[in-house]
């Protein structure tokens, strides 16, 4: 006995996947783009050069949207981070305090959930 209707479901289950793949990725690279934004202009140092808030960038978002980096790319990022117990740092709370809620936010307006 065969089951009719079979090969419809998995085309739909495949045009969903990619459905929602797509709205992901745009989704996060929307919010990563806006964190770079956030972080530029609200990192707690003073410039003497301004290469460190020049270099904070994104990676480019996975294909399938679920992986997106937020970076410093001056060699003394890590000192900025890590040192002075944290009175420079400006990567990690701009994705605990921004990023993740506003990337939660977004999925759930973008994607009607």
């Amino acid at each position: 006995m065969r089951v009719q209707g079979v090969e419809k479901v998995v085309n739909n289950l495949e045009k969903f996947k990619l459905n929602w793949n797509t709205k992901t990725k745009v989704v996060m690279d929307y919010t990563i783009r806006d964190s770079v934004n956030y972080a530029m202009s609200n990192a707690p140092w003073t410039d003497r050069t301004s290469n460190a808030r020049k270099s904070i960038a994104r990676s480019n978002v996975s294909p399938d949207g679920k992986v997106g980096h937020l970076l410093i790319g001056v060699d003394y990022g890590k000192y900025l981070e890590l040192s002075n117990e944290g009175r420079y740092r400006i990567i990690w709370p701009t994705i605990e305090q921004r990023t993740k809620p506003q990337l939660l936010e977004n999925i759930k307006r973008f994607m009607k959930v």
